[in-house]
C-alpha cells in the first residue's frame, strides 16, 4: 500500500485532534479510520493515532477537580483500551498538575490539550532532536519527575513560566517555555543542565542547545549527552552559538529543582 500523500497526512492530524477533543461525526470517523488502516499498513508505522487520546485524558487528570470537564466516553474507552493492549495494567498515574491560566471563561484543560496537541501532530519544534519519544510517552512513565522554572540573573524580572519533564527510565524528557525572550542564534542560544548524582557539581550533564523563536508556548526535547540517573536540578543558561562545554554560569537565566 502506497504511504499517505502530504494532504492525507494533514487530514488525518486534524481528524485525530477533533477526536480527542470534541468527537467525530459518522463520516468523520470512518474517514479517520481509514487514514489510520491505511498507515498501520505501511512498512514504517509512522505516527501513533492514540498518542493525542492518551495526552489529551492526562492534562485532564492532571488539571484539579473545579477545572476539568467529564472525560467524553469515546476518549476514556480508547484510553482504557489502549493501556489494556500495552501492558495489560491500569495506565501510569500522571505526577505533578498542569495548571494553565484561565482565559475568556474557556476551560483551561481543553487549552492545554490543544497546545499539547499542537506539538503531537506538527512534531517537535523545528531544529530539536526528532528522535525523542512524544510527550505521550514522557509523562506516562513510572518515574516521571516535573518542576517548575524559577527565573534568576538577567530574567528575574521577566515573567517565564513553564517546566521540566524527565523521564530517567525513558531517559527522555521536555522543557516547556511561556514568556523566555527570543534569542539571536547568531549570536548567542540556550543551554540545559543537568545536575545528577553521577556528575561533579562543576560539570553537570549538557542537556543540549535550542533557540526560542516565540515568546508563546513553546515546547523543547531535552538532549542529554550523558546517561541521567536522577537529575537533582535544571539550569539554564545563555551561551555562544553551539553552546560550551563547561558553563561559567555567568548568564544564568533559569532553574528549577525535581521534587
Amino acid at each position: 500500500m502506497s504511504a499517505l500523500t502530504r494532504e492525507q497526512h494533514d487530514r488525518l492530524n486534524d481528524l485525530l485532534a477533533d477526536r480527542a477533543l470534541q468527537g467525530l461525526s459518522g463520516a468523520e470517523a470512518a474517514e479517520c479510520d481509514a487514514l489510520i488502516a491505511r498507515l498501520a499498513a505501511l512498512p514504517a508505522g509512522g505516527d501513533d493515532p492514540e498518542s493525542i487520546d492518551r495526552v489529551v485524558a492526562a492534562l485532564q487528570v492532571a488539571m484539579e477537580p473545579d477545572d476539568a470537564q467529564p472525560m467524553p466516553a469515546h476518549l476514556r474507552r480508547s484510553v482504557e483500551a489502549r493501556a489494556r493492549r500495552e501492558q495489560n495494567a491500569p495506565a501510569p498515574a500522571i505526577v505533578g498538575q498542569i495548571r494553565p491560566a484561565r482565559s475568556g471563561g474557556v476551560s483551561p484543560w481543553w487549552v492545554a490539550a490543544a497546545a499539547v496537541i499542537g506539538v503531537l501532530v506538527g512534531g517537535w519544534p523545528r531544529g530539536a532532536s526528532t528522535g525523542a519519544p512524544s510527550i505521550a510517552a514522557v509523562a506516562g512513565a513510572r518515574d516521571v519527575v516535573r518542576a517548575s522554572w524559577q527565573t534568576a540573573g538577567e530574567l528575574q524580572s521577566v515573567q517565564v513560566s513553564g517546566e521540566a519533564v524527565w523521564s530517567s527510565e525513558r531517559q527522555a524528557g521536555y522543557m516547556r517555555f511561556a514568556g523566555l525572550p527570543v534569542n539571536d542564534p547568531a549570536v548567542e542560544q540556550y543551554q540545559l543542565w543537568i545536575f545528577d548524582p553521577s556528575q561533579p557539581e562543576a560539570t553537570p550533564i549538557d542537556g543540549g542547545v535550542f533557540n526560542i523563536a516565540s515568546t508563546g508556548d513553546v515546547v523543547v526535547p531535552i538532549d542529554p549527552k550523558l546517561k541521567v540517573s536522577g537529575p537533582t536540578l535544571f539550569a539554564l543558561t545563555i551561551e555562544k552559538p553551539g553552546g560550551v562545554v563547561v558553563s561559567d554560569r555567568k548568564r544564568l537565566v533559569l532553574v528549577c529543582k525535581p521534587t
